[in-house]
């Protein structure tokens, strides 16, 4: 500091007013707070046993006028105003004093002081300084005018201390024109000193001023020619401290655009001047941004080495939170080479350092390390406890920001799991928390995972309008990476919607930005999904080149996930077009990089895929076992829902028996239960039914489907609800419970058929509960039931039925133009191969509308073909049907013995399907033909 206290004339001043003396206990108060010099002198001062506390404005007056005509104002005054106690009085008496004396050298003395104050001095309260500038001059801009006083006078040193004081205090508080004219003004006189060693504490204090003023702005060019000035200046004063920082700032300005040759450059000079200084932690800080840059140009070897020296160094240091970071970078690395057990190694180490220091800042960032880590081997419940606890940890610092990132990660992990709802809501929060904070980059991830939730449930259109606000956002704030990924997106959409062009499009747009960007794990993204593309296009050449060349990419990239991705891609290729020897091959090798990464999820999923290579080569044993190997590999993971799809796959196998499935669904049930998770629970208990009914157990698929629908009661799902109570019902259709069955339907009715339909109820299953309502008068209900079957392109045999259960409805309401309609549509539809199943229905029908239209004849030959067909065991209700109209066929004729022989059988089989009622009306027909043979 410039205030120089000459000891005598101030020895002299005390002397004369004992009363102001300042012990050197209560300068203790002020320790590193005043100038040195100013402690030296006044340590040569005779304790005293008062201190300057207490002393009314007027007190103050009194000392400063004194100190005015013993010519030590200029001195003593700044003095004064560093040791007061209280801020208001002794600036309102210096004030009165400088003013009433009219020097402008006071004004100086008394405006440096305060520059000081306001931003050197850790003593200050920081509430204190504008009230202090009020009382100081309400009109007048005071530093300002103090600048421009200083530069008129070619003061430097004292303009660079005024000029970071009004920087703090009254530069936000003025119009951006007004800061930049004041800029160039000292600028421009700074430029023009004689002596540019004087004058460069002035020139560096106006380039961090501009340099600031464009970081606000969010000039990075403004900045960067300012930063690059500051470098020559200090390249040219010799000051090595000031050169490394503004080299470190020249770095940090170039990985913002992307230029991380450029980064390391800056940043390897700067180490070398923070060595050459001994300055340890900038060496920390600047070994971990080298480490970061040689990360994401793929040289990790280069990243390991200066992470090393890092640590190296912050271990002697000493300091827990540079020892931290580093620590996290390292196990960054660790993560990005795969080596997941040595990062984890790292991430605790760290974290139990930051615990020991209360470092919960640290802490929140650590837990978010060792919940990624958790995610990369496929530990969702593990991955999910981290987030949470780095949520509760951002919850008790008061950062909105850190809980939006772990509620981001959050949704993440709900996504994987395929709980949309929790994601959904995961991501609404985050979102609500980023607009608090204005922050519209979050904000635009935030969409963008809204718009995944929305993909993922097939809504697309939802899904584009949520991409495309995301990727407005993404322009906006120039979020390259993620337009790259929402391009990537909208081109999935468009191929989901077979809009193939434009998928090529989107892709084409993702692919430029990360070529330009020189990002290579991106351009394999894209070049992946371009081979998707060609792959729908039939172009199997095109998408062998595009696979070979994003692996080549992911290698390079070291990106293991997406190397596996695409081999098993080329695997598939090479499958369909029956290269079975080859597909193993690529499914292998994506086994190996799966093994070597550690990832316990995606090699269970390899493995499903070689089971389903060995089904279609027609080696049920061998795709046995590898579905049972991917079944022990979730099982130790805890990857529920992968358990499911992989035990669809294995009883699926032909040959497959209940006892060899059994099991898996018990152990499968018991995670559930130990995890709660409920939405598995009722997908396992789900599937233990469906199992049971495919194998003709509909006693064991009713005590399933009804655990199952107490499950989903209690969780509130309707349309799974619904779902169960259908299956219910054709299970009850199947014990002959067919009231119980016609109740179960019209409940399942109640709840929504069509949704019922879009969870993918077999049609077969839909036609006989339609069959059910249609024969318990029901008529309408059955319609609806009807509906969804006439969609399906599979199950020709149930479209044919539907359409002769149409017809049927449309004959009992005296329909018959609609009937011959839907007969016609039947008999079309019963000409696929497929449709063999449904001949009996349709000979049925056919014999119903000729009976109708009073051809008898005709009439006996549909239904007697319908008898051939039909099996009375599995389908009673259509045998019966028939029997019934023959009986009345007979009767009308004359031949009341066959009459009456098909009146019994009538009986027999209505009783078997449960219509009770009818079963008694043919036992009457019998009777009264009976009794007629016997009069006659």
């Amino acid at each position: 500091m410039d205030i120089a206290i000459d000891s005598d004339p101030l020895k002299q001043f005390l002397a004369r007013h004992p009363t102001y003396r300042m012990p050197l206990a209560a300068l203790s108060l002020f320790a590193g707070a005043v100038p040195i010099d100013v402690l030296t002198a006044l340590s040569a001062v005779p304790e005293a046993p008062e201190p300057l506390r207490g002393l009314t404005g007027q007190q103050w007056a009194d000392m400063l006028e004194q100190a005015a005509e013993a010519g030590l104002l200029r001195r003593i005054g700044p003095l004064l105003y560093v040791v007061a106690p209280s801020a208001a009085e002794p600036l309102a008496a210096l004030r009165t004093a400088v003013v009433g004396d009219g020097q402008p050298g006071l004004e100086r003395a008394f405006v440096t002081a305060y520059a000081r104050r306001a931003h050197g001095l850790a003593s200050v309260p920081e509430a204190t300084l504008p009230e202090a500038l009020r009382l100081w001059t309400p009109q007048e801009p005071n530093l300002v005018r103090a600048l421009q006083l200083a530069r008129a006078q070619q003061r430097w040193r004292e303009l660079a201390d005024l000029l970071t004081a009004w920087l703090k205090v009254q530069a936000p508080n003025t119009p951006l024109a007004e800061k930049q004219k004041l800029l160039a003004e000292l600028e421009g006189a700074v430029r023009l000193a004689q002596d540019w060693r004087q004058a460069a504490p002035a020139y560096e204090a106006v380039l961090k001023a501009r340099m600031d003023l464009a970081r606000q702005q969010g000039q990075l060019e403004a900045e960067q020619t300012a930063c690059e000035q500051l470098k020559t200046l200090q390249e040219k004063r010799g000051d090595l401290a000031g050169l490394a920082a503004a080299l470190q700032r020249l770095g940090e300005l170039a990985v913002a655009r992307q230029d991380l040759a450029q980064a390391e450059q800056h940043y390897r000079r700067s180490l070398y001047l923070r060595c050459r200084l001994g300055h340890l932690a900038e060496q920390c800080e600047l070994a971990v941004r080298l480490g970061q840059i040689a990360q994401q140009q793929g040289s990790l070897e280069a990243a390991t080495a200066w992470l090393s020296q890092g640590l190296s160094v912050a271990e002697r240091l000493g300091n827990h939170h540079v020892l931290s970071q580093l620590l996290l970078a390292c196990g960054d690395v660790a993560r990005a080479w795969h080596k997941l057990d040595r990062a984890e190694a790292f991430f605790r180490r760290c974290l139990s350092l930051q615990e020991r220091a209360l470092d919960l800042a640290g802490q929140a960032q650590t837990q978010e390390r060792l919940g990624l880590l958790a995610l990369d081997r496929g530990r969702s419940d593990e991955a999910s406890q981290w987030f949470r606890a780095q949520r509760q940890t951002a919850v008790r610092l008061g950062q909105t920001a850190l809980e939006a990132q772990a509620l981001m990660h959050l949704a993440h992990v709900a996504m994987g799991d395929h709980r949309l709802n929790d994601a959904e809501e995961c991501y609404r929060r985050s979102l609500e928390l980023r607009k608090r904070l204005g922050d519209e980059r979050g904000q635009a991830h935030c969409l963008c995972g809204l718009g995944a939730v929305a993909y993922q449930r097939g809504r697309l259109t939802e899904a584009e309008q949520w991409f495309e606000q995301s990727l407005a956002l993404a322009e906006r704030t120039r979020d390259e990476p993620l337009q790259i990924r929402l391009h990537h997106n909208l081109g999935n959409a468009a191929l989901l919607r077979n809009e193939l062009a434009r998928a090529e499009q989107c892709y084409g747009l993702g692919l430029k930005i990360a070529q330009r960007l020189e990002l290579t794990a991106e351009q394999a993204s894209m070049l992946y999904s371009l081979g998707r593309l060609a792959e729908e296009q039939k172009d199997w050449p095109h998408a062998a080149e595009r696979y070979s060349h994003s692996l080549a990419l992911a290698v390079q990239a070291h990106d293991l996930g997406l190397q596996a991705k695409t081999l098993q891609r080329l695997a598939e290729l090479a499958a369909r077009q029956q290269r079975p020897e080859e597909a193993e091959g690529f499914y292998r090798r994506a086994l190996q990089v799966l093994e070597g990464q550690g990832d316990s999820r995606g090699c269970a999923e390899v493995w499903l895929r070689l089971a389903r290579l060995s089904e279609s080569r027609g080696d049920y044993v061998e795709a046995q076992a590898r579905c049972e190997q991917s079944l022990s590999l979730r099982q130790q993971i805890g990857d529920l829902a992968g358990m499911v799809r992989t035990l669809d796959q294995l009883r699926a196998l032909p040959g497959i028996k209940p006892e060899q499935v059994d099991p898996w669904y018990d152990q499968l049930l018991s995670l559930a239960e130990q995890v709660g998770n409920v939405h598995i629970r009722c997908v396992a208990v789900h599937k233990r039914g469906d199992w049971a009914a495919k194998t003709g157990q509909w006693a064991e698929a009713q005590r399933w489907y009804r655990r199952g629908l107490s499950l989903e009661q209690q969780a509130g799902r309707r349309p799974d609800q619904a779902l169960l109570l259908a299956k219910l019902a054709r299970a009850a259709v199947a014990l002959g419970q067919v009231p119980e069955a016609e109740e179960l339907c019209r409940r399942a009715t109640e709840l929504g058929v069509l949704r019922i339909a879009e969870r993918w109820l077999a049609p077969e299953d839909m036609v006989r509960l339609a069959e059910l309502l249609r024969d318990r008068g029901h008529a309408e209900e059955a319609l609806l039931w009807y509906q969804p079957c006439l969609k399906t392109t599979k199950d020709h045999a149930a479209r044919v039925r539907a359409l002769c259960g149409l017809a049927q409805v449309a004959l009992a309401q005296g329909d018959m133009q609609q009937a011959q309609s839907w007969l016609d549509q039947a008999a079309e539809a019963a000409r696929a191969p497929q449709a063999e199943s449904a001949q009996a229905t349709l000979a049925l029908v056919r014999g119903l509308v000729q009976q109708h239209l009073g051809d008898l004849r005709k009439a006996a030959q549909h239904l007697n073909r319908a008898l051939r067909l039909a099996d009375p065991a599995a389908d009673p209700a259509h045998c019966a049907q028939a029997h019934w109209a023959l009986a009345l066929i007979h009767q009308a004729q004359g031949r009341l013995d066959q009459a009456q022989e098909h009146f019994a059988e009538a009986e027999t089989l209505f009783r078997k399907y449960g219509q009770l009622d009818r079963a008694d009306q043919a036992r009457q027909a019998a009777r009264k033909l009976e009794s007629q043979s016997a009069v006659g």
